[in-house]
Parts: C-alpha cells; structure tokens; sequence
C-alpha cells in the first residue's frame, strides 16, 4: 500500500524540526510540573510557615507563589511559538508540494478552476492542516496527556 503524500511530508517536516518538538516536549512537562508548585506551595504555608512563624520562609514562599505563574506564562508562551513553528513549517512543505503538483500537471486538469482558486484551495486547506491539526488540536492533546501524567 501506497503511503499518502501529505503524511510523507508531514513526518518529513517533522523530523526536520525534532529540536522544535523536543523544546515543545520539555515546555509541555516543564507547565505541567510547575502548575503542581502552587498548591504544594500553598500546603507548606498553610501547614508548616505560618503555624511556626518563620517570616524568613514566608518571604521565600511568597516570592515563590508570586514568580510561579510568571515562569508557566513563560514555558507556555514558549511552547506555542515552537508549536506554531512546526505548524508553519509543515504548512510551508505542504503549500510548495501541491503548487509543484499543480505547476507540473496537465492544462486539462484545470479547465473547470481559474488560477486564483486553485492558489486560495491550495493556501486555505494546506494551512489548515499546518494550523489545526499539528499546532492546534495535536499540542492539545499531547499538552493534556501530559498534565494528566503529571499529576498523577
């Protein structure tokens, strides 16, 4: 069985941006930890800090529970912009495959679609695949298969 094109220059632009995806991975886990540092964080103020009234570690805790959220905003933006790196990557391998195909088929094909709906088909639905499925729903789903592993 023949493999399909565009999965061929999916897992193409995939292995070409594996730095992208490692950085993607580590941000992913790196959230995911550190959404758990909050409520640990709350627990040892609440519990041990300040029942003893230990001013030194409340300040380390609330300098803590105020530079959390800053560094998971951080990771965060971080995983998007190497996320949708890949999704445009993939995206821009797409839309130079089928404008190849087209630039090399037959005039026949092409008698029923003028030029400018050809490139509008070929720019819309290749960013499509690029922006939804690689950077959107697939980042998602990894993204929460991970919080859930995380928490566990």
């Amino acid at each position: 069985m023949k493999q399909n094109l565009s999965w061929q220059i999916v897992s193409t632009a995939l292995k070409r941006n594996r730095l992208n995806i490692f950085v993607v991975i580590i941000a992913l886990f790196a959230a995911a930890l550190l959404s758990i540092v909050s409520p640990i964080i709350y627990k040892i103020l609440i519990d041990d800090v300040i029942p003893k009234g230990d001013t030194k570690r409340l300040v380390i805790y609330l300098v803590l529970m105020i530079t959390t959220p800053w560094v998971i905003t951080f990771v965060s933006s971080l995983k998007n912009y190497f996320s949708t790196k890949i999704g445009e990557s993939i995206t821009s391998q797409l839309r130079l495959s089928c404008f190849d195909k087209v630039l090399h088929a037959k005039q026949e094909a092409f008698e029923n679609i003028t030029p400018p709906q050809i490139l509008s088909r070929i720019t819309r639905e290749c960013g499509k695949i690029g922006e939804i499925y690689v950077t959107k729903d697939l980042a998602t789903f990894v993204s929460e298969i991970i919080s859930l592993l995380a928490t566990l």
